[in-house]
């Protein structure tokens, strides 16, 4: 088959799996009261279905069973038990609220078991002067990595359409590098979660009528980092040829926006000696919508920033090296820290037109 065909096949299929089961998970949802209800952290203002991350994980089993094949899949074992158990702890974080501290522990065991097959960074090819990484550092690097990256993504997902948004556009970018390398379980994995995430945005992009859910976020955290760490190790078979340090670039790229928001924000909460898992408003999301934009508006500049760091950061890096990470970094920085940046002026501006109105009085009361 044609790699442009069963690419097709793999999307629409992903994609239409998840548009029928998720209308179907909404309805029973309302009818077993699975609902999140708001308070006072929360950006919805009606109680609304969680799980939505269920039939986005349904989607891409199937599609990986359909034309992977169950005799084929013993490559990613690891990886798909691995879904099923963040796809359980996700479940029972919607409906219960697992402790932080035993969702960090499942990450860990599950990045040490990926890592453990030999998908781990074992270089860093010249990045702050480190190359290659012991075995005990190559294990540590890429589990903190795994464990990070899965976060980063459960964090941002705050309002409507964001975290499906950033991972359909990941998604999208890493299948068609997996196609130019010839790898084609990789590809699958790729276009088929793409798939099921633009169906569910259907649902969850304006006025969400679902989420997704530790359930979703999780899963897709944890895929992103295990697709970059495939990225890391691909052997430069096909068509594009990247460098050692132009692949960690392009892995800069996809995660930069969600991992500093998350490490801006538990750096902010420590320093106000909390949790760094407390949950608050300062992500980048919220700061957006206290300017006044909708959820659609916030959402839709956070995807042109993070497009924006790809091209820029992998542009660059072909010419530059490790230019292309600072570049990409600069981006980030600039744009989540803009609305603080915006409220900051508003405060100036305010106390400026203060002390005006101050002045004038004193000097209309001294010639009373």
């Amino acid at each position: 088959m044609k790699t442009h065909l069963e690419i097709s096949i793999v999307f629409l299929l992903a994609f239409l799996v998840c548009l029928i089961l998720t209308p179907l998970l909404i309805y029973i949802s309302k009818k077993k009261g699975l609902l999140d209800v708001p308070n006072q952290r929360a950006s919805h203002i009606t109680p609304t279905p969680t799980l939505g991350g269920l039939p986005i994980f349904i989607s891409l089993i199937s599609v990986i069973l359909f034309c992977i094949g169950l005799q084929d899949c013993g490559s990613i074992s690891i990886l798909i038990l691995s879904l099923f158990v963040l796809v359980s702890t996700g479940v029972l974080d919607d409906i219960l609220s697992l402790n932080a501290s035993v969702r960090l522990l499942i990450q860990f065991l599950l990045g040490f078991a990926i890592a453990s097959q030999g998908i781990r960074f074992t270089s860093m090819y010249g990045l702050l002067g480190i190359h290659e990484l012991p075995i005990i550092m190559q294990y540590v690097v890429t589990v903190f990595f795994i464990v990070a990256i899965t976060n980063a993504f459960n964090l941002i997902d705050g309002i409507d359409g964001l975290a499906g948004g950033l991972g359909f556009i990941n998604m999208f970018v890493m299948g068609l590098f997996f196609v130019s390398q010839n790898q084609r379980i990789d590809y699958i994995i790729c276009f088929g979660m793409a798939g099921g995430l633009l169906a569910f945005l259907l649902f969850n992009f304006k006025k969400a009528s679902i989420f997704m859910g530790d359930t979703g976020s999780l899963v897709l955290g944890f895929l992103t980092a295990y697709l970059c760490l495939k990225i890391f190790a691909s052997a430069d078979t096909g068509n594009l040829t990247l460098t050692g340090s132009s692949k960690i670039t392009m892995i800069f790229g996809l995660v930069i926006v969600p991992t500093y928001d998350m490490l801006r924000v538990s750096i902010q909460r420590l320093l106000k000696r909390k949790s760094p898992f407390l949950a608050d408003k300062t992500h980048i999301h919220h700061l957006l919508t206290r300017t006044g934009m909708n959820h659609t508006r916030a959402a839709l500049i956070l995807y042109a920033v993070h497009v924006l760091v790809l091209l820029s950061s992998l542009g660059i890096a072909y010419e530059y090296d490790w230019q292309g990470i600072f570049v990409g970094l600069s981006i980030v920085v600039l744009a989540i820290e803009y609305p603080s940046l915006l409220h900051v002026k508003v405060f100036l501006t305010s106390l400026k037109s203060l002390l005006s109105k101050r002045q004038k009085l004193r000097s209309k009361n001294r010639f009373l």
